[in-house]
């Protein structure tokens, strides 16, 4: 099954598709009838997208911080390693802001709770669509 969230993601950095062989062939992918299977263009229509986006404008004005989660990892591209590390841990520790990283006293949120608070935010927004995702 296809992420729908995952394709938003895709879909929200888009920048256009690329030159297709014929003027046949973009007029049948840009109709959905098909997937090349390239990575970098969204496997999403324009309306699942656009419910996709008002769920996550839901999930933004009520949990920021599982909002941001769910942004940095399908907008942006970051691990949830580097999730955990840059973005939750300054708020989960925030004296430990000017501390370096090699330093022994220095803690940081494990990728593990990263990958909780992506599930609880995935929820949140399959919660909200205006349609059903796994019929698509």
């Amino acid at each position: 099954m296809i992420n729908k969230i995952e394709e938003w993601g895709k879909w929200a950095r888009h920048t256009g598709y690329e030159r297709h062989s014929t003027p046949m062939y973009a007029l049948m992918r840009a109709n959905g009838c098909f997937h090349t299977g390239n990575n970098r263009e969204p496997n999403i229509t324009d309306e699942e997208a656009l419910a996709i986006d008002k769920a996550v404008l839901v999930l933004k004005k009520n949990w920021l911080v599982l909002y941001e989660v769910l942004f940095l990892k399908y907008v942006k591209g970051a691990s949830l390693r580097d999730i955990a590390k840059w973005y939750l841990t300054p708020l989960e520790y925030p004296k430990q802001v000017k501390m370096k990283d090699d330093d022994p006293r220095k803690k940081f949120v494990c990728h593990k709770i990263a990958g909780k608070m992506l599930e609880q935010a995935e929820k949140i927004v399959y919660k909200n669509l205006d349609f059903d995702p796994s019929t698509r």
